[in-house]
């Protein structure tokens, strides 16, 4: 049901080494979300015509009893489009499968191609590869397979333009750097020898990480080489610290971050002639994110259901839907950087949560855990909170913050933190892995590289509304 489907990939690369022919597993269940398409149409207070597209399933034409949404559990959409899952269970079951090889004397590149088809060869296919550097395509080509190459059987193509690229007098360019041969296979029919028509939609694809094939002493570094150029740079401005008996300011560079006594968070403010732009605020802990339908079932609760054999409930319980902080002391002191000292604020602070606080309605759960609840304003201490805040004399800021849990707290949604955003920033560009949602249990299918997103084509994967977008391996954004 809605965002699932992890651990897939387990299933089938022991069904795939088969060292037991009779293994089964990995059964997917069901194929599509059975809800029904609904539009809603009315007007707004100045008479606009307004409309909405939902779906429709149990409960939502008044039959009672229910099984509310528990036929929403495809891989695709009542409208067929696929859910992410989907495109992980395509990555496990495709028709071609590959083994990287780099000779470690010639750093000659071949690559072992396994055709998994039962009555085809893979002569109506064409292989494309391309290398990212740090996440960028900087090389791409084309290259066949093997004529003829029998159902079951593999062979070994001769990557000679990858070869020659990789040999080039330029990899001192490349030093620290995240460096990825990507693979994918697309039909023959689709290639005008020129441009692939339908990208969207590779048969097969393969992502091999070669920076430690090609030197294995190298060290990637921690951060992007043009933030470190930022940190490690000389300025001429000169970082000044302000402090009062309610808060203690630092600025450079028309960058200003402001903390206030006994209050959470900090507040990262940009000072151009008359105008002042918030950047960032209400930093704070984050120990919650929306429930999953195997976390608990948010809509059904029938007489004598236990909240607590699903973790949602308890979760819930504590009150990690609304984390604050207490006991806030802030201080100011020194950080050395690279060998330079710079002004830092310090904060310390407990992580309490409020139970019942946030209120869910028309999901049944949470309302009978908050029902249940015999005072709202009871908080419950998490454990700690500490955060230094270093300011660059360029304006820019360095923030380390350490989250110290109770040991009982085993089972926790998330552990991070939170922060606001000016609405005017509408689109992403990171380097993670993508292009899909994915989750340490659900990411065989996604690729490292550079992904661009807008807020307003951000894709509602789920009929219910649930946990989604993560990307696993964020290295920037």
């Amino acid at each position: 049901m809605g965002n699932s489907s992890g651990s897939l990939s387990d299933y089938w690369k022991v069904i795939k080494e088969r060292r037991n022919k009779g293994l089964q597993g990995g059964f997917i269940w069901d194929w599509c979300d059975q809800g029904l398409e609904q539009i809603d149409v009315g007007d707004d207070e100045n008479n606009k015509l307004l409309w909405r597209s939902w779906h429709k399933y149990g409960g939502d034409y008044g039959d009672e009893p229910s099984d509310r949404n528990f036929n929403i559990n495809g891989m695709i959409s009542p409208s067929r489009n696929p859910h992410p899952a989907m495109h992980e269970f395509k990555k496990c079951v495709q028709p071609v499968d590959f083994l990287l090889n780099i000779d470690g004397q010639t750093k000659r590149v071949t690559l072992r191609v396994f055709n998994l088809y039962y009555f085809s060869t893979l002569d109506d296919l064409i292989g494309f590869w391309s290398i990212k550097i740090g996440g960028f395509v900087v090389k791409h080509g084309t290259f066949s397979f093997p004529e003829m190459l029998l159902p079951q059987t593999a062979g070994d193509v001769s990557m000679n333009d990858v070869t020659a690229f990789l040999s080039g007098d330029n990899r001192s360019d490349w030093v620290a750097a995240e460096i990825y041969l990507d693979i994918s296979v697309a039909a023959r029919k689709d290639y005008d020898g020129l441009v692939f028509h339908r990208p969207s939609d590779p048969v097969a694809t393969e992502q091999f990480p070669i920076f430690n094939l090609i030197s294995p002493s190298t060290t990637i570094e921690p951060a992007p080489r043009f933030l470190t150029n930022i940190l490690t740079s000389p300025c001429k401005h000169v970082v000044d610290v302000k402090e009062g008996p309610d808060f203690i300011h630092m600025s450079s560079n028309n960058f200003t971050v402001k903390f206030t006594r006994g209050v959470g968070g900090f507040e990262y403010v940009h000072n151009s002639g008359m105008a002042t732009k918030r950047l960032v605020w209400d930093v704070y802990p984050n120990l919650f994110r929306a429930g999953t339908d195997n976390d608990g079932v948010k809509q059904l609760v029938i007489k004598g259901f236990n909240d607590e054999s699903k973790p949602l409930g308890k979760w819930l319980r504590l009150g990690l839907d609304c984390v604050s902080l207490n006991d806030i002391v802030i201080d100011s002191g020194y950080q050395m950087f690279n060998g330079e000292e710079f002004p830092c604020i310090t904060a310390k602070a407990t992580i309490v949560g409020f139970p019942g606080r946030n209120t869910y309605a028309g999901i049944k759960l949470a309302e009978k855990v908050s029902s249940s609840l015999q005072d709202h304003d009871q908080y419950k201490e998490l454990g700690t909170w500490q955060q230094r805040v270093t300011m660059h004399s360029s304006g820019s800021l360095f923030v380390e913050t350490k989250l110290d849990l109770r040991k009982d707290l085993v089972d926790l949604p998330r552990v991070g933190i939170q922060l606001s955003i000016p609405a005017i920033m509408s689109e992403s560009v990171y380097f993670a892995d993508g292009l899909f949602e994915n989750y340490s249990d659900r990411r065989l299918a996604a690729h490292a590289g550079i992904y661009r997103e807008h807020v307003a084509e951000y894709p509602q994967q789920y009929i219910v509304p649930q946990e989604q977008g993560n990307r696993m391996n964020m290295r920037w954004l």
